[in-house]
């Protein structure tokens, strides 16, 4: 009976230790065929870009960094992350912007130059239920038009979505966050 017990405890902590990671799918069809159609790279190499403890834990990561070589050997840095939107209560619950909830999400990459200037932002799974307005387009296409030094920031220079305040703010945050993180890792 105890040896039971231990097991089924060994097994509740593996699947608690399983929840707390993020399965994304970071080279997808969607970043693939923005890589052909983009930037002509038909069969990228992606390179994990090693990030320290110290920067992953600074800068929140919830994904992965890569770097895409060019032919003309020009690079191109893709980050592929997670961003939590709403809690699973809905999206009035309090803190919706907490990362220590088992809200909804969704996964998203950006596409940085050399220079770490963004080109390139998609949503390519959303599993939140409000926002979808964020997964538009025309609406992340504003996130490249910003000057290098400037801070993405709602109602200021990326627009507010009506029905999608909080999935706006998540992910206005998060691209502030990930241009932060870009600039230090160039940097360095």
């Amino acid at each position: 009976m105890i040896k039971y017990l231990i097991i089924l405890t060994g097994m509740l902590f593996s699947q608690m230790h399983t929840a707390q990671t993020y399965d994304i799918e970071h080279q997808n069809k969607i970043l693939l065929r923005t890589l052909s159609k983009s930037f002509d790279i038909e069969q990228p190499e992606f390179k994990t870009v090693k990030l320290s403890n110290t920067l992953k834990k600074k800068y929140e990561v919830k994904g992965e960094l890569f770097k895409v070589i060019n032919s003309d050997n020009s690079y191109l840095y893709i980050y592929s992350g997670r961003v939590f939107s709403c809690r699973t209560g809905g999206c009035s619950a309090p803190d919706p912007l907490s990362n220590n909830h088992d809200g909804e999400y969704f996964d998203y990459f950006a596409i940085f130059d050399q220079q770490g200037n963004v080109t390139n932002v998609r949503v390519f799974n959303y599993q939140a239920t409000h926002g979808q307005g964020v997964t538009s387009k025309g609406w992340l296409k504003q996130f490249t038009k910003l000057a290098p030094n400037e801070t993405p920031t709602v109602n200021q220079n990326i627009d507010g979505i009506s029905g999608a305040t909080i999935s706006t703010y998540a992910i206005t945050d998060d691209m502030a966050t990930r241009m932060k993180m870009i600039k230090e890792v160039i940097k360095n």
